[in-house]
């Protein structure tokens, strides 16, 4: 029976994360001269700059942490690998 982890790891082992994250990256940049113009508006700017600056930092770290998390994945698989391998000991006990 899979867990949710194994999902995890399907999802960010295909190729549907990078599509993801490029047409989310397009999406945004694409939005750059929209919010520029509206950071300019009174009481509206400061929001709309707030949330892009945050949009844009999560973009940037969107790698990084897909790295963390396949570090993370791959030391469970790991580690479940070794546990599974001592209980099938050639050796009875």
């Amino acid at each position: 029976m899979p867990s949710n982890l194994d999902g995890i790891a399907q999802l960010f082992s295909s190729d549907m994360a990078g599509y993801f994250f490029a047409i989310l990256q397009a999406f945004v940049i694409g939005l750059a001269p929209i919010v520029f113009a509206a950071v300019l508006v009174p009481g509206l700017g400061k929001k709309m700059g707030t949330s892009y600056a945050q949009v844009m930092t999560w973009l940037i770290l969107w790698w990084p942490g897909l790295a963390i998390v396949n570090y993370i994945m791959m030391l469970y698989f790991q580690g479940r690998q070794r546990d599974t391998s001592l209980m099938v000991s050639p050796w009875p006990i």
